[in-house]
């Protein structure tokens, strides 16, 4: 299991929360 991978789902969960908000 690579720990990377959840990272990088974090990482565009937060960044589509942040167009959200921008929104």
């Amino acid at each position: 299991m690579c720990w990377f991978e959840g990272v990088r789902l974090m990482v565009m969960v937060m960044k589509l929360l942040n167009a959200a908000q921008q929104h």
